[in-house]
């Protein structure tokens, strides 16, 4: 089961990999192209075959961008509502009997 999951990851992965070079073979940006020819350069100096130049999005989860844009907005709450006073983060499993007996009847763990 886990070797499926981790397949079917990686399927996934890599279809929205594939469509993201798809739509940057349609929209080059001058900037893009600029930061191609730049790499190429240095790879010819040091005689190396460079990879697929692939830019992620700030749609594609996990990038620089995404990290970066969620960073912005992070900072925009905090400009408008101000700085946290305190941050709890808390795990716990939800069938505890505490958790459930402080419930309310209409609600579920």
């Amino acid at each position: 089961m886990q070797q499926y999951v981790v397949d079917s990851y990686v399927k996934v992965e890599g279809n929205r990999l594939n469509f993201i070079r798809h739509i940057q073979r349609k929209r080059r940006v001058e900037s893009h192209l600029r930061l191609a020819d730049h790499i190429n350069a240095l790879v010819a100096e040091v005689g190396i075959r460079p990879g697929v130049t692939l830019i992620l999005l700030s749609s594609f989860t996990g990038s620089p961008r995404e990290m970066q844009q969620n960073f912005q907005d992070a900072m925009s709450i905090f400009r408008d509502i101000g700085k946290p006073d305190l941050c709890l983060s808390f795990t716990c499993f939800s069938k505890w009997n505490e958790i459930k007996d402080n419930l309310s009847w209409t609600k579920v763990a």
